[in-house]
């Protein structure tokens, strides 16, 4: 059923909800044409018995959306013919149904954005959806993987100034050996072993 009516769903779910969160891109009234054939399957999601019956001509599946003075909440009420019907199962739900019990009832047949993309492509949401949680999470993902870039980068740029400090240290260390073990080979200059001489000549 997701995949033959969810998409109605999808779409009345986030007109509603932009509705009720004082979107001004949402309509304000929304009426949408079909066939007995495309009525019956919503009425057999709904769970309402007027499923097993081929509606009459005319017939009208109206959804409204009210804000409870009293707890400052949204709720839907959904009319078929012009009768009141129960949607959601618990006892305080009718007849009015909260937008979030409503929500999550009809989520159940939305198809996500692996099954669907074409829904979530070819239809400009208003609220934030399965597709839209996904972009999130692989913006986050991407964010997470730029940063342990950056900080690898910043431990090889590291590890490669230590490697050339330690190289300039131990080069310079090896000139000096090098000059004094020249030095210990070669022996002392000419003129110290003259004057070592002199004196044992004078003897």
């Amino acid at each position: 059923a997701s995949m033959q009516y969810g998409y109605f769903f999808a779409v009345l779910s986030d007109q509603l909800r932009a509705a009720a969160s004082g979107n001004r891109r949402a309509p304000k009234l929304t009426i949408v044409v079909m066939s007995d054939n495309n009525i019956s399957p919503l009425l057999e999601i709904y769970n309402l018995s007027q499923a097993a019956y081929r509606p009459p001509y005319l017939s009208a599946l109206i959804h409204e959306v009210y804000r409870d003075k009293v707890t400052g909440k949204d709720v839907i009420r959904v009319l078929y013919n012009g009768k009141v019907q129960r949607v959601c199962r618990l006892p305080t739900s009718f007849p009015l149904c909260p937008m979030e019990e409503w929500n999550a009832l009809v989520s159940a047949v939305i198809p996500s954005y692996k099954r669907c993309p074409v829904l979530y492509h070819g239809y400009d949401f208003l609220m934030p959806n399965d597709a839209s949680q996904l972009v999130q999470g692989s913006e986050s993902v991407a964010g997470e993987e730029g940063m342990m870039g950056f900080m690898l980068l910043l431990l090889v740029i590291s590890s490669a100034a230590a490697v050339a400090f330690l190289y300039r240290r131990y080069s310079k260390l090896l000139e000096k050996w090098s000059e004094s073990r020249s030095t210990a080979m070669t022996g002392p200059p000419a003129n110290t072993l003259t004057s070592l001489r002199t004196p044992l000549s004078e003897c």
